[in-house]
């Protein structure tokens, strides 16, 4: 008996959706996901995640919206995703619209509301400044924020076109003092304490 793809597991659908996985690809090699880092990312959410408690389908959402959170990177122009210079108007709006469309991108996966409201709100802000829809605290959905957390400190720490990696303890330095503003406390509390020294040592043992 042959399933279909609305009975798959979310994971499976990933790869399963041609199209979306050939935008994934692209956007990997724009600095959204793929490539050595996106395992790393996904461990980083999945550890988090588990200490805060989660299970189940929560934990399987956030492991398939860390992969594609940023998949509506692809309408945007890769010199603006490269560019070390400030953005212009354009740019930052055409930038911020990438939440958007990759809600829209990926509301025919099944996974529900979970993985849509990642997609769409991994960049507010905890104290109301963020984008698209200036969401405070906690109006902003947990697993967003974990992705924010997870990814804030995965883009300091990795090598961008207008700057050097920052080590690790300066961008645990950097979380903690947007804790309350940019990151939820708590979750920054927990992942720097508890996450990020286990995974340096699962990079050690590697």
């Amino acid at each position: 008996m042959r399933t279909s793809s609305a009975q798959l597991p979310i994971q499976r659908q990933v790869p399963l959706a041609a199209p979306l996985h050939r935008k994934l690809r692209r956007a990997g090699a724009t600095g959204g996901v793929g490539g050595g880092i996106v395992g790393q990312r996904e461990g980083l959410k999945q550890r988090l995640g588990e200490r805060l408690g989660l299970s189940g389908a929560d934990l399987d959402t956030l492991y398939c919206g860390g992969r594609v959170h940023d998949v509506g990177k692809v309408v945007v122009p890769e010199a603006t995703l490269q560019k070390s210079g400030p953005l212009s108007p354009d740019e930052l709006a055409t930038i911020r619209s990438h939440v958007l469309v990759g809600e829209e991108m990926v509301r025919p996966l099944r996974g529900g509301s979970g993985l849509r409201e990642i997609v769409r709100h991994h960049h507010e802000r905890y104290d109301g400044t963020g984008y698209p829809d200036r969401l405070a605290g906690e109006e902003i959905p947990l697993l967003a924020r974990i992705v924010a957390v997870c990814d804030g400190y995965e883009a300091m720490v990795s090598d961008r076109p207008y700057r050097r990696a920052r080590s690790s303890s300066e961008a645990i330095t950097v979380l903690r003092r947007g804790a309350g503003r940019q990151w939820d406390r708590e979750l920054v509390s927990v992942f720097t304490e508890l996450v990020v020294p286990l995974h340096r040592g699962l990079l050690r043992a590697g």
